[in-house]
């Protein structure tokens, strides 16, 4: 099936056939609206915070994160990051798939400029291209749990100078 393109305010978003959420759940849904979110440069960084639930708890937390801090925080500051290291960042939602009643799949593929920080790196100007799969379970219509694999070393020798 061939992707096809659903404008978001001024930035465009691929979305495949299989990512639209047919025969979906509320996960799949949230997901969807998330990542538009994310990609929707022209939103305050704080809009994507009522997505997790104060409780919100990432099974793969990073090794890198500071101690003490709540995982909701952890996974606000990274995409504050993406924003400020790849302006022009955008997920194509490859696969989105619900898992029972209150869980759903992402495959993902993030492209993007690497024209600010990332994370103490200086701007390369080098373009990226990873992917990366998510799993959420919602509640309530929030994010309360993630499972997630990034291809984070390849991101960084992408950024490398």
């Amino acid at each position: 099936m061939s992707p096809q393109k659903t404008s978001v305010a001024t930035r465009e978003v691929k979305v495949t056939p299989k990512a639209r959420g047919h025969d979906g759940n509320e996960a799949t849904n949230l997901i969807s609206a998330f990542y538009k979110i994310v990609d929707d440069h022209m939103q305050p960084t704080n809009a994507l915070e009522d997505f997790f639930a104060r409780d919100f708890k990432d099974n793969n937390r990073p090794s890198t994160a500071p101690e003490g801090a709540a995982d909701r925080q952890v996974a606000l500051k990274l995409f504050a990051e993406l924003e400020s290291g790849f302006p022009d960042g955008a997920h194509s939602l490859d696969i989105l798939e619900a898992i029972g009643e209150d869980k759903a799949m992402v495959y993902w593929t993030y492209t993007g400029t690497h024209s600010g920080h990332f994370f103490g790196a200086p701007p390369s100007g080098n373009r990226i291209s990873i992917n990366g799969v998510d799993i959420f379970r919602v509640v309530d219509g929030r994010f309360v749990e993630q499972w997630h694999v990034e291809e984070l070393m390849s991101l960084f020798q992408q950024i490398s100078p």
